[in-house]
């Protein structure tokens, strides 16, 4: 899927799917909208490229939330196809000082690399929000290949990354031995975990957002939604998804049918 970006006049970036037809639409501000991706000139909005050809740079787009604290809001992009299917995720940060017409995925940001060979890294991301109450929004990026191979598939894993003000390259990695984040495994293997990953905002209520991530493969292709209630008490290194399922941390979401497969998309829906 490619996308352009637009700006609104008013310091927002949209990402709209390329063959999206414009005409007769009305656009607020001063700017608008290019007549073709090759009309982007950092002012009325930019391109990203990926590092190198076969990454699926841009399978995956979300909004980031500020996760560097500077007051502007960022982008995450994902590439599960990069580095040969370990994936990775890019921030892209939001500024005031302006846009060249094209950026570079690594140049426009940080990256968050996978933390093992065929984890599909970054082939689902989401800004969550202040899951952990510091002030400061944080992200997750979906690995539904963690712990398998290219000949098979592993439990999967969705990792949340804290945001800082000092945000740096990530290899999730360490984000799964709890520095910077932390780590949700699947229950089984053949989950494939992280599939979907998504900011809820404060879903229960307390204060602090929360945040989704599904199995779509769970119990034999029925799937499973996982809801995790964030806390600003802290969190380990790794959530084992038992304590969600067993409603300590949160709860999940099971299909009523046979090989469902529930939880390929999941999103935020706000009060409805």
């Amino acid at each position: 899927v490619t996308f352009n970006q637009f700006s609104n006049g008013s310091g927002n970036i949209l990402l709209v799917e390329s063959d999206i037809d414009f005409s007769g639409v009305l656009v607020q501000g001063d700017v608008v909208p290019p007549s073709s991706f090759v009309d982007l000139d950092g002012t009325n909005g930019f391109a990203i490229l990926g590092e190198s050809s076969n990454d699926f740079f841009g399978l995956s787009v979300a909004a980031a939330g500020d996760v560097d604290g500077d007051g502007f809001a960022d982008l995450i992009v994902g590439a599960p196809d990069q580095a040969g299917g370990r994936g990775a995720s890019y921030i892209v940060f939001g500024a005031a000082s302006g846009f060249s017409a094209v950026a570079g995925a690594t140049s426009a940001g940080v990256k968050q690399t996978g933390s093992t060979g065929y984890d599909l890294a970054g082939i689902s991301v989401s800004g969550i929000g202040d899951i952990n109450g510091d002030g400061i929004d944080d992200f997750m990026v979906g690995a539904p290949g963690y712990g398998g191979s290219v000949e098979s598939e592993g439990e999967g894993a969705a990792f949340v990354v804290f945001g800082t003000g000092a945000l740096g390259n990530i290899d999730l990695a360490d984000v799964a031995l709890g520095t910077g984040g932390f780590r949700i495994t699947g229950e089984n293997g053949y989950d494939f975990a992280g599939a979907a990953v998504s900011g809820l905002g404060d879903f229960n209520g307390d204060g602090i957002d929360d945040f989704a991530f599904s199995a779509p493969y769970n119990n034999s292709d029925d799937g499973k939604i996982y809801v995790v209630f964030g806390t600003d008490q802290g969190f380990g290194s790794s959530l084992d998804p038992v304590d969600i399922v067993n409603g300590n941390v949160g709860f999940s979401i099971e299909s009523d049918g046979t090989a469902d497969e529930i939880g390929f998309k999941i999103a935020a829906l706000g009060d409805v």
